[in-house]
């Protein structure tokens, strides 16, 4: 059976017409004769408005890389009921034909560039790294300070006062140091020797030598001394003392401090703290005096010798 001409004539002449348009317009005339409205086909499709819009007007530079375009061509054109891949390839050779050769490799070039920039894969930064670190250090340099005032802290006082205390600590020891060097020498340069009984007679040997620590009364250097009393105080403490006939004199000492006293006849000494110091007289360690019947503490020498 034969078909008739007349009735191929319309399908040929619509393939002609399609063939002859290119593919935006021509999937614009299938859209405008199904009625539909871009908004109806991006909700359908989940094209973006913009996108549908450029395909139809054949705006390549507002369309995406070709393989993203050749997808919503197809997307598009199989919603109208139309073969996707094949337009979106003949989309491609259009754009194609229509553009240089050396614009064409540019655009591909530039379009690679674009789509590995930072600021086509994420949201652009509007700050720069310099200044987000400068805001950063500003921040901490705040709270520190906050900090500082909540607290009534003064780190520039704290520092001075660390590089005092261990300037301090360091004289301190070297005199130290230099005081018992020189107490250790004064002492073996006197030979003394106490025999045991009542009646002590202390034998010096050698030649005096003068005491370089702080003594009060100054008198109490006497190459005839019968007694040397040395003390290293403890504690902080308050002494009266009484070197043989002269006046009673008074002194303070802090705790590590040391002092010595030299009498030919008697040494009284009273303190106002129990404990202060460690006695050594004529070299032999003596007990520290304990509180009175009135709470005065009295080291009297040389009665003292009679508890040894």
């Amino acid at each position: 059976m034969k078909s008739d001409p007349q009735e191929q004539h319309p399908v040929e002449e619509c393939d002609e017409q399609a063939v002859s348009e290119n593919v935006g317009s021509y999937l614009q005339r299938l859209r405008l004769k199904k009625e539909l409205s871009v908004e109806e086909v991006a909700r359908a499709t989940r094209i973006s408005h913009s996108n549908i819009r450029a395909i139809e007007a054949q705006a390549y530079h507002q369309l995406p890389a070709d393989t993203f375009t050749k997808g919503l061509i197809s997307l598009y054109a199989e919603f109208l009921g139309e073969n996707g891949s094949e337009l979106a390839t003949r989309f491609l050779k259009e754009r194609d034909r229509e553009q240089a050769p050396g614009r064409r490799s540019g655009r591909q070039k530039g379009l690679r560039h674009s789509n590995l920039a930072p600021k086509t894969l994420a949201e652009p930064a509007h700050i720069s790294s310099a200044a987000m670190a400068g805001f950063l250090l500003l921040f901490i340099a705040l709270s520190f300070t906050a900090f500082c005032v909540y607290t009534s802290w003064n780190p520039f006082a704290f520092l001075t006062d660390g590089k005092n205390d261990a300037r301090t600590g360091m004289n301190d020891m070297f005199t130290s140091s230099a005081l018992l060097k020189e107490n250790s020498s004064a002492v073996t340069s006197r030979s003394e020797k106490l025999p045991d009984g009542n009646n002590a007679t202390p034998q010096t040997v050698g030649q005096q030598v003068p005491n370089t620590l702080t003594q009060a009364p100054p008198a109490t250097q006497n190459p005839e001394a019968l007694y040397t009393l040395r003390l290293a105080f403890d504690k902080d403490c308050q002494v009266t003392v009484t070197i043989d006939d002269q006046e009673p004199a008074q002194r303070t000492f802090k705790e590590g401090e040391e002092q010595q006293w030299q009498a030919g006849k008697a040494i009284i000494l009273q303190f106002d703290t129990p404990g202060a110091a460690t006695l050594v007289l004529n070299d032999k360690e003596i007990p520290f005096p304990d509180p009175d019947g009135d709470g005065k503490i009295v080291l009297r020498i040389p009665e003292a010798l009679l508890d040894l």
